[in-house]
């Protein structure tokens, strides 16, 4: 009876010591390498799906490159109404010539700063998850309703305002110019010029305000007709526009050089030469 009792004990401690000699080779051999394992499943994962990003993006360019001559054509047509340089003179004659076929006079034509051209953005910050129609209102969709109408004394949360907006980057390259023209006559004629200049093709023109008053009458002076009573007087704001290009819009540096002195003196071609009566040089 003992001998079975020892027998029993000693195959529990050897069945205990198995498991412990188990546990420590799965704990020290085993698992380490089932982790590399997953770690290097992961990141062929990982590889596969970046070898499928690149070839969508591949194919993505090669498809592109099929339309650069396209998007060369229209970058060089819209380079024709985006010039290089301001080209007043070019501008002034279009305006002048546009107002002179509807029998209108320019009183005056004025250039504002060139800058650069910035988009426009919306400064109305929406928390996320609130209702947009609550932006105006400035309620928040999401507080619980409060027993009283009362306001609170506590302070705002950071976290309630609004973020603010990041200014938005400039179009580099492109500039603008404001251009203003002022001038008179009766509404037809007017309403005409104003049509003709944003549509016309020589010059890429958009109005941005205009200012309209009555005239009381005028006599007509120099260049400008005469005014009845109830002519428009309109002052109109527009901005023309410029592509920015290193080669075409900066002067030209052309290589010269000053010639020496010599010490001779260089008469006049046109200046008779003293004591002969004849031009020119000795």
């Amino acid at each position: 009876m003992k001998n079975a009792s020892g027998t029993v004990v000693w195959m529990l401690g050897a069945l205990l010591v198995s498991i412990l000699v188990g546990a420590g080779v799965y704990f020290l051999l085993i698992s380490p390498e089932l982790e590399k394992t997953s770690t290097a499943t992961t990141e062929l994962e990982s590889a596969r799906e970046f070898n499928d990003l690149l070839d969508t993006q591949i194919l993505a360019a090669q498809s592109a490159e099929k339309n650069v001559d396209d998007w060369y054509a229209e970058i060089a047509a819209i380079s024709l109404d985006l010039p290089p340089t301001p080209e007043q003179a070019a501008l002034e004659r279009l305006v002048n010539d546009s107002l002179r076929k509807q029998g209108l006079p320019t009183v005056t034509m004025t250039y504002g700063t060139p800058t650069d051209v910035v988009p426009p953005t919306s400064d109305v910050g929406v928390a996320v998850g609130a209702d947009p129609a609550d932006a105006d209102t400035g309620v928040d969709a999401t507080a619980e309703p409060s027993a009283s109408a009362a306001p609170s004394a506590d302070p705002v949360a950071p976290a309630d305002t609004p973020a603010p907006v990041a200014d938005s980057p400039q179009v580099t390259g492109l500039v603008q110019t404001p251009v203003t023209i002022t001038t008179e006559g009766k509404p037809a004629p007017i309403l005409r010029f104003l049509l003709d200049m944003q549509t016309q093709n020589s010059r890429f023109f958009t109005v941005t305000n205009f200012d309209i008053s009555r005239s009381a009458g005028a006599d007509a002076q120099a260049a400008r007709p005469l005014l009845e009573e109830g002519d428009w007087v309109i002052n109109i704001t527009g901005l023309v526009f410029n592509l920015f290009d290193p080669e075409l819009s900066l002067p030209i540096k052309e290589p010269a050089t000053t010639p020496p002195f010599t010490g001779d003196i260089t008469r006049n071609a046109f200046v008779p030469i003293p004591g002969t009566g004849n031009a020119g040089t000795p």
